[in-house]
């Protein structure tokens, strides 16, 4: 609930719209309504309360995933540039399921592996906004 934002409440989709509307003349953002069972009830939630909602469409359980911003096509094959101290070598993987932050690897790398996060064939300033951290570590995570 926008007004109680530290409330979390579980339910299912039921419908959602086929044709989307703008909120206002000037507006180029459709929003469609979206109606949603929400499991058990709570006396905070009253009619015509605004949300802000993630729909999970899918949980994959124990996988190593990187973020999506360091996997990369090159040649016609996906890589890493997997970093080890002050290197960073190329390695080809496998990728699986991706959502719009991360990609699961299934197979090339292993958990707790450091990956690029751009490029390092490229120069600094092509790929990264100011201040972000040019690796991170594979995760495995009990679902994605």
């Amino acid at each position: 609930l926008d007004a109680f934002p530290d409330k979390e409440f579980w339910g299912s989709v039921t419908s959602v719209a086929t044709i989307g509307r703008t909120k206002d003349r000037t507006s180029t953002v459709k929003q469609f309504e979206v109606v949603v069972d929400i499991e058990g009830t709570d006396p905070i939630l009253k009619p015509g309360m605004t949300t802000s909602n993630e729909v999970i469409m899918e949980t994959i359980p124990d996988v190593v995933y990187v973020p999506i911003e360091s996997v990369f096509e090159e040649k016609g094959n996906t890589i890493v540039y997997r970093v080890d101290g002050s290197n960073a070598k190329e390695r080809i993987v496998k990728t699986g399921a991706k959502n719009s932050n991360y990609v699961v690897i299934l197979d090339g790398l292993k958990e707790g592996e450091a990956v690029a996060l751009r490029n390092p064939k490229e120069k600094p300033e092509e790929s990264l906004p100011k201040g972000t951290p040019a690796q991170k570590p594979a995760i495995r995570t009990s679902g994605l």
